[in-house]
């Protein structure tokens, strides 16, 4: 829906939007949370929110359909506006030279490149839900200090995992994952594709258990990013889309580095950070870790390297 952000009727609304986020049910939920937490209050009680809103009170001359477009529009551009400041921020947390140290790739400035990409594709509502993998990743460290328990433990995750040499160096390995973080949400934007006869909008989710669509989405996402990135070298492509696909999908080879970059951004998503921990309570990541195990299967991990995550959680009271 088109309004300038100055009229009255945009304000109102506004006013609205920003009451419901400040809504202390939300206060410990992170913005993109609140998003999915006001669009869901939004669906639920839209046959008590109507005559409210048809008022005289706010806007009697418009049609439902329209107010309804208009509450979309302006908690989408709420959220957006928020975003992207909080974007530019976590991009100072990566060294995107990484990119020319770990693949010799040409000399480019990646740091703008990927980061205004990003900032495009999270005009998605699917890639806005992933964000909190982005930012928890990177700025609260879940990247970091798991790859660093893994090298320190030597099990079986770390033989995997630094089997490649030009990944030695554990800050180099720490921001080439945190570049495929930013990267490997592009599998959540909605693309056309010919389903049954008629092109629809669709993400990977929409079409992964159909093997001929699936195979149609990824050679128009391999596109886009060769499009965007020209220079991007493939090891960054690869681990990003692959970090996205679950262990039993045969239509790739899905190495440690992948499983490892989908269990922490699942687990990053999901945390809740600087919670309080109630005396005598499991650690949240141990509790996650516990949890992820016996569902292995369902979220398409490693088990073997979900144990290994759970171990060290342990032993770090994590």
């Amino acid at each position: 829906m088109q309004i300038q952000k100055d009229s009255d009727t945009y304000q109102k609304m506004l006013g609205f939007v920003k009451k419901l986020l400040d809504n202390p049910n939300f206060e410990n939920q992170s913005l993109v949370k609140r998003e999915d937490s006001i669009l869901k209050f939004f669906v639920k009680n839209e046959a008590q929110l109507k005559p409210n809103f048809t008022s005289g009170d706010y806007f009697p001359d418009m049609d439902w359909n329209k107010i309804k477009a208009l509450f979309f529009t302006v908690l989408r551009d709420y959220i957006l506006d928020a975003l992207i400041p909080a974007i530019d921020n976590l991009a100072e947390y990566v060294n995107f030279s990484v990119v020319r140290k770990v693949a010799e790739g040409p000399l480019e400035d990646y740091k703008t490149s990927i980061i205004s990409f990003y900032k495009k594709i999270i005009t998605h509502k699917e890639v806005r839900s992933e964000f909190d993998s982005v930012e928890n990743g990177i700025k609260y460290n879940y990247v970091k200090r798991y790859l660093e328990a893994f090298k320190i433990r030597m099990g079986y995750g770390s033989k995997e995992l630094f089997k490649h040499k030009e990944l030695a160096d554990l800050e180099d390995y720490t921001h080439f994952l945190r570049v495929c973080l930013f990267l490997r949400n592009v599998l959540k934007i909605r693309i056309p594709l010919q389903v049954e006869g008629s092109a629809k909008n669709v993400t990977y989710d929409n079409v992964k258990n159909n093997p001929l669509l699936k195979r149609e989405f990824f050679k128009k996402i391999n596109g886009l990013i060769k499009n965007q990135f020209a220079h991007l070298p493939e090891i960054f492509i690869k681990t990003s889309l692959n970090s996205v696909i679950d262990l039993n999908d045969t239509s790739a080879e899905i190495e440690a580095m992948n499983m490892f970059l989908k269990i922490v951004s699942e687990r990053s998503k999901n945390a809740v950070v600087y919670n309080k921990i109630d005396k005598g309570a499991e650690t949240p990541d141990k509790s996650w870790f516990s949890i992820a195990r016996r569902n292995s299967g369902f979220y398409g991990f490693d088990s073997k390297l979900l144990d290994e995550f759970y171990i060290i959680a342990s032993e770090n009271h994590w």
